[in-house]
């Protein structure tokens, strides 16, 4: 152990020895929980920031997301699992025009409307919502996206006035299940191990996220390319450590335990509390209803004048209203 003239002189004993051993352990204990908590907040700030993309454009795409055959009681409906393998269908094209001065909602609104004619430019457009200092265009399909904005782009004036862009896309995320990490003691090592028994290219965009631990088992999430995600999933495997992982697509879901609805949680939720069985305004586990009502369904019928089928708890994963969810959640990740 270093020790300063001073202490060398004054001869510390055995004690003090112990003590300085014993704080460099507590020191070194408390570095590697401060790695991992900074990476858990990496993780959690990539959902925050995907979730915040999904409200943005959820409320105007809900209603034309879901064709009117999408009842869960109909034959050849979607389930959890099919929904889950159709990530590369963008149901809507989105644009934000955003202001670069504080206008109003109307301001805006009347300055695109009055500057662009979606049928002179062939620009098929589903809707459009108000958001803070701007605006959002949902198109049919890119082919109409690209059209309106070329046209608002070659518009000095509003150039002038606005910004046009497109969303951002996040990278797709995996889940690497039941490996066993044997040594490998670091996110780096984690990762190495990957690329090289793997054969993936060293300049692969490959990054660690977390693990997750599930009684004896654990997961892993890493973030990857559109295209290292493609030769991952045709193979379905990914070989790490002393073990051949499957591998799945991953996105992570929130949902409020007090509102029951998805993209917040209830820390952050200031809706009333109801229940995830009945609809009714109690706590789930003093629930005595012997029948299921849907929260999410309910209100989506009261708002889109739809009639999807309700008679499912919230957190079913054949509910509509949540299928709609992870379709909106994947349209906002870049699988190409």
């Amino acid at each position: 152990m270093w020790l300063c003239n001073e202490c060398k002189s004054s001869g510390p004993s055995r004690s003090e020895e112990e003590k300085c051993l014993l704080l460099q352990k507590e020191v070194d204990c408390l570095k590697r929980e401060l790695s991992c908590t900074m990476k858990l907040l990496e993780g959690l700030e990539y959902t925050v920031e995907l979730q915040k993309s999904l409200l943005k454009c959820h409320e105007g795409n809900a209603s034309i997301s879901s064709s009117p055959s999408t009842n869960p009681l109909q034959p050849g409906r979607s389930t959890y699992s099919e929904t889950l393998k159709k990530p590369k269908i963008n149901n809507s094209s989105v644009l934000l025009i955003k202001a670069n001065n504080d206008v109003s909602d109307a301001d805006v609104l009347r300055d695109i409307t009055t500057s662009v004619n979606p049928a002179q430019i062939n620009a098929c457009i589903d809707n459009t919502r108000k958001i803070k200092n701007g605006l959002m265009v949902l198109c049919e399909d890119e082919k109409s996206l690209e059209r309106l904005k070329v046209n608002l782009n070659s518009n000095k004036a509003l150039n002038s006035k606005y910004t046009i862009s497109e969303p951002k896309k996040f990278k797709p995320r995996l889940l690497i299940k039941n490996v066993k990490l044997n040594n490998l003691n670091s996110p780096e090592q984690v990762i190495e191990s990957i690329i090289t028994l793997n054969k993936f290219d060293e300049t692969s965009y490959i990054k660690y996220v977390t693990k997750l631990k599930h009684f004896q088992s654990t997961n892993l999430i890493i973030e990857v390319s559109p295209d290292l995600r493609k030769i991952i999933l045709k193979k379905g495997y990914v070989h790490v450590g002393w073990k051949k992982c499957e591998v799945t697509d991953h996105i992570h879901i929130l949902r409020c335990s007090k509102c029951c609805a998805y993209g917040h949680i209830a820390k952050n939720c200031n809706l009333e509390l109801v229940c995830g069985k009945c609809a009714q305004h109690h706590k789930l586990v003093d629930c005595k209803s012997t029948s299921e009502e849907c929260v999410n369904c309910l209100n989506f019928n009261k708002s889109s004048k739809r009639n999807v089928a309700t008679n499912h708890a919230s957190n079913s994963k054949e509910c509509t209203v949540f299928q709609n969810y992870i379709e909106n959640l994947n349209s906002r990740i870049d699988y190409e």
